[in-house]
């Protein structure tokens, strides 16, 4: 089975992370040349080992990074609770709490 070579796999990482999808400095950071970056960079995104790992380390980061709804639920009630805070951010946040639990239903007024 064929693997992805180290500059692909770095031209990858440097897409997906610090070089926020610009491929033409990906792929300078990566060690491609001037030249290549320019041309053919974006070729080198299009093979499907390319896509997968591309694929593979979206999930991984927006793992990371995207908050659960618990975790949500929380930092809104922690808002809420903090007697430091604006009255209009902890009234914004109870509102987005009672929201999220479905309060403002029909039923529920």
């Amino acid at each position: 089975m064929k693997r992805l070579s180290e500059r692909q796999k770095r031209l990858v990482e440097y897409y997906c992370g610090e070089c926020e999808g610009n491929v033409y400095r990906a792929a300078q950071m990566a060690g491609y040349s001037e030249q290549y970056a320019r041309g053919r960079a974006y070729a080198v995104l299009r093979l499907p080992l390319v896509q997968e790992y591309i694929k593979e380390l979206t999930e991984e980061t927006r793992s990371k990074n995207v908050a659960t709804v618990a975790e949500i639920k929380a930092f809104w009630s922690m808002v809420m609770n903090d007697p430091t805070a604006r009255m209009s951010d902890r009234l914004k946040a109870s509102e987005y709490l009672a929201k999220c639990e479905g309060e403002f239903t029909r039923n529920n007024w």
